[in-house]
């Protein structure tokens, strides 16, 4: 089962909350690496903790999991992308380091419930 997070609503916690400093390091990497395919085990091993440790965090403050929290940011940037710039899907597709324009639109519509190409034909259809 797929489970479809609120992706904005993930950040605004993020940014909101007084989260432990190893849960901030965390999501902070996770921001700056939205391009890579980021591992639980790479992103435990750089902040010397469990991946056990690191998930019970994410699992607590978000009810998410650490690969759950990184592809909703993903998510959420390609939203931003498709409603407010010029890049192509194919382009938005690499930016967020997706190995094709067909992954990144199959997750994209598996999320969404639209593909990126319909999503943006609505946006711009509401703000001709």
């Amino acid at each position: 089962t797929v489970r479809i997070l609120n992706a904005a609503a993930l950040t605004r916690k993020a940014a909101k909350a007084e989260l432990p400093p190893l849960l901030a390091r965390a999501v902070r990497y996770i921001g700056e690496h939205l391009r890579e395919p980021v591992s639980v085990e790479t992103l435990a091993s750089g902040l010397a903790v469990s991946r056990t440790t690191l998930g019970g965090l994410f699992r607590k403050h978000f009810a998410a999991s650490p690969r759950d929290y990184w592809n909703a940011r993903r998510m959420e940037l390609a939203d931003y992308q498709l409603r407010h710039s010029q890049l192509s899907v194919k382009e938005i597709s690499w930016l967020l380091g997706y190995a094709s324009q067909f992954h990144f639109t199959a997750a994209f519509t598996r999320r969404t419930g639209r593909s990126p190409s319909a999503m943006r034909r609505e946006v711009r259809n509401q703000n001709p």
